[in-house]
């Protein structure tokens, strides 16, 4: 996710894959506006080539609420 519009950083990120569960990938983010730093898990992600867009869709939510 190198995309420059993206109201947050990421700091730190790691991927993994388990047979039992499939894709997974944790993020610390960071919000540009403030810093405010969120930590975003996802599990059990199905599509290896769609990894990243339910956790985008997350983070995103994230800002906004809280």
């Amino acid at each position: 996710m190198k995309d420059k519009t993206l109201s947050f950083t990421i700091v730190a990120s790691k991927t993994g894959y388990i047979y039992e569960s499939g894709d997974n990938l944790a993020m610390l983010v960071s919000r540009k506006s403030d810093g405010k730093q969120f930590v975003i898990i996802s599990l059990g992600n199905p599509e290896s080539a769609n990894k990243f867009a339910a956790p985008k869709v997350l983070t995103e939510w994230a800002m906004k609420t809280f």
